[in-house]
C-alpha cells in the first residue's frame, strides 16, 4: 500500500494525474459553546482525504524551502519562530513615530482593521 500511495503522490506532484477527484472537501460545523444560536458560535472543519494532506504535506516541505525569500519580514503566518506579537510591537513603534512627527506637524494617517477569520477574531 506504501508504495502505491508513494507512487500516486509523485504522479501528482509531476502533473501527471488530475487531483479532482482528492481534492473534495466536506464542510462540518463544530459548535464552540454548548447550546449555539448564531453561527459565529460554531466552528467549520474541513474534513480532506488522506491523499490530499499527504500530498499538501509534500508540498509544504518543498515550499519551507523557498518561502523566507517570498515573504516580507512582517509577514508572521507560515513563517516558523514568527509571531504576531511581533507586529504589535512594530505596530506600536510605528505609532509612536508618527505622534513624534505630529508635534512637527506632519500630517499622518493610521487605521485599525477588524478582520475576522472563518474560525476565530482578529482584531
Amino acid at each position: 500500500m506504501g508504495k502505491e500511495v508513494a507512487d500516486f503522490c509523485i504522479k501528482t506532484l509531476n502533473g501527471i494525474h488530475n487531483i479532482a477527484d482528492i481534492n473534495r472537501k466536506r464542510i462540518v460545523l463544530i459548535p464552540k459553546v454548548s447550546c449555539p444560536r448564531l453561527m459565529a458560535q460554531f466552528k467549520p472543519i474541513s474534513l480532506c482525504n488522506i491523499l490530499y494532506k499527504i500530498i499538501s504535506i509534500m508540498l509544504m516541505n518543498r515550499f519551507q524551502k523557498v518561502l523566507h525569500y517570498c515573504l516580507d519580514e512582517a509577514q508572521s503566518a507560515f513563517v516558523p519562530r514568527r509571531l504576531i506579537t511581533n507586529n504589535i510591537l512594530a505596530a506600536y513603534e510605528v505609532l509612536h513615530s508618527m505622534k513624534r512627527k505630529w508635534i512637527g506637524r506632519e500630517e499622518s494617517f493610521a487605521s485599525k482593521l477588524d478582520m475576522s477569520k472563518a474560525y476565530d477574531r482578529v482584531e
